[in-house]
Protein backbone atom coordinates (compact mmCIF):
# COMPACT_ATOMS: atom_id res chain seq x y z
CA UNK A 1 0.00 0.00 0.00
CA UNK A 2 1.40 3.55 -0.91
CA UNK A 3 1.14 6.20 2.09
CA UNK A 4 1.33 9.59 1.03
CA UNK A 5 4.49 11.32 2.85
CA UNK A 6 7.10 10.04 4.61
CA UNK A 7 7.10 7.30 6.83
CA UNK A 8 7.68 7.38 10.44
CA UNK A 9 10.85 6.07 12.18
CA UNK A 10 8.43 2.66 13.27
CA UNK A 11 7.12 2.44 10.07
CA UNK A 12 10.11 2.60 8.38
CA UNK A 13 11.93 0.14 10.85
CA UNK A 14 8.91 -2.63 9.73
CA UNK A 15 9.30 -1.79 5.52
CA UNK A 16 13.12 -2.07 6.26
CA UNK A 17 12.21 -6.17 7.21
CA UNK A 18 10.69 -7.01 3.86
CA UNK A 19 13.89 -8.04 2.54
CA UNK A 20 14.62 -10.02 5.28
CA UNK A 21 11.44 -11.81 4.98
CA UNK A 22 11.89 -12.74 1.69
CA UNK A 23 15.35 -14.01 2.15
CA UNK A 24 13.80 -16.16 4.57
CA UNK A 25 10.73 -17.91 2.50
CA UNK A 26 13.34 -18.15 -0.43
CA UNK A 27 15.68 -19.94 1.54
CA UNK A 28 13.03 -22.05 2.35
CA UNK A 29 11.79 -22.45 -1.33
CA UNK A 30 14.27 -25.04 -3.59
CA UNK A 31 13.11 -23.91 -6.73
CA UNK A 32 14.18 -19.96 -5.67
CA UNK A 33 16.74 -20.51 -2.79
CA UNK A 34 19.63 -19.77 -5.23
CA UNK A 35 18.83 -16.44 -5.55
CA UNK A 36 17.79 -15.54 -1.74
CA UNK A 37 20.28 -13.67 -1.22
CA UNK A 38 19.86 -11.12 -3.79
CA UNK A 39 16.57 -10.51 -2.34
CA UNK A 40 18.18 -9.84 1.16
CA UNK A 41 20.69 -7.50 -0.72
CA UNK A 42 18.01 -5.37 -2.97
CA UNK A 43 18.00 -2.26 -1.01
CA UNK A 44 21.55 -2.25 -0.41
CA UNK A 45 23.16 1.33 -1.90
CA UNK A 46 26.18 2.07 -4.03
CA UNK A 47 27.82 4.05 -1.08
CA UNK A 48 27.19 1.57 1.27
CA UNK A 49 24.03 3.46 3.29
CA UNK A 50 21.74 0.94 2.31
CA UNK A 51 20.09 -2.08 4.52
CA UNK A 52 20.66 -4.89 6.09
CA UNK A 53 24.02 -5.35 5.50
CA UNK A 54 25.37 -1.98 4.50
CA UNK A 55 27.43 -3.64 1.61
CA UNK A 56 28.89 -1.49 -1.24
CA UNK A 57 29.49 -1.01 -4.85
CA UNK A 58 30.03 -4.40 -5.99
CA UNK A 59 29.92 -6.20 -2.44
CA UNK A 60 26.58 -6.12 -4.14
CA UNK A 61 25.42 -8.50 -6.50
CA UNK A 62 24.67 -7.25 -10.16
CA UNK A 63 21.26 -8.77 -9.95
CA UNK A 64 20.39 -7.09 -6.55
CA UNK A 65 22.20 -3.70 -7.77
CA UNK A 66 19.56 -4.28 -10.93
CA UNK A 67 16.21 -4.61 -8.91
CA UNK A 68 17.04 -2.06 -6.60
CA UNK A 69 16.82 0.48 -10.31
CA UNK A 70 14.33 -0.95 -11.71
CA UNK A 71 12.05 -1.53 -8.15
CA UNK A 72 13.10 2.34 -7.33
CA UNK A 73 11.73 3.39 -10.92
CA UNK A 74 8.37 3.09 -10.23
CA UNK A 75 8.85 5.45 -7.18
CA UNK A 76 10.61 8.01 -9.19
CA UNK A 77 8.67 8.18 -11.40
CA UNK A 78 5.21 8.91 -9.39
CA UNK A 79 4.20 12.09 -10.57
CA UNK A 80 6.42 12.90 -12.85
CA UNK A 81 7.73 13.03 -16.42
CA UNK A 82 9.98 10.49 -17.34
CA UNK A 83 12.78 13.15 -18.19
CA UNK A 84 12.06 14.18 -14.94
CA UNK A 85 12.45 10.25 -12.98
CA UNK A 86 15.59 9.76 -15.00
CA UNK A 87 17.05 13.13 -13.56
CA UNK A 88 16.32 12.00 -10.60
CA UNK A 89 17.81 8.49 -11.18
CA UNK A 90 21.29 10.54 -12.62
CA UNK A 91 20.94 12.62 -9.54
CA UNK A 92 21.04 9.40 -7.57
CA UNK A 93 23.96 7.87 -9.58
CA UNK A 94 26.85 6.77 -7.85
CA UNK A 95 25.41 7.64 -4.35
CA UNK A 96 22.32 5.24 -4.24
CA UNK A 97 22.44 3.58 -7.26
CA UNK A 98 25.60 2.00 -9.19
CA UNK A 99 26.10 4.08 -12.32
CA UNK A 100 26.58 1.59 -15.02
CA UNK A 101 23.28 -0.05 -14.20
CA UNK A 102 21.54 3.71 -14.04
CA UNK A 103 23.18 4.70 -17.47
CA UNK A 104 21.49 1.56 -19.10
CA UNK A 105 18.16 1.86 -17.76
CA UNK A 106 17.61 4.77 -18.44
CA UNK A 107 18.81 4.61 -22.21
CA UNK A 108 16.76 1.55 -22.15
CA UNK A 109 13.56 3.85 -20.37
CA UNK A 110 14.21 6.59 -23.20
CA UNK A 111 15.00 3.94 -26.43
CA UNK A 112 11.22 2.20 -25.51
CA UNK A 113 9.09 5.05 -24.30
CA UNK A 114 7.85 3.25 -21.09
CA UNK A 115 5.17 5.64 -20.05
CA UNK A 116 3.30 2.85 -19.09
CA UNK A 117 3.91 3.79 -15.32
CA UNK A 118 2.16 6.91 -15.70
CA UNK A 119 -1.02 5.31 -16.42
Amino acid sequence: MLQPGKLTDDEYKVMKTHSEKGYRLASLLPEISCISRKILTHHERWDGLGYPLGLQKYEIHILSRIVYVVDSFECYSKGRSIQEAIGEFKRCSGSQFDPQIVRVFTQIILKRNLDFFHK
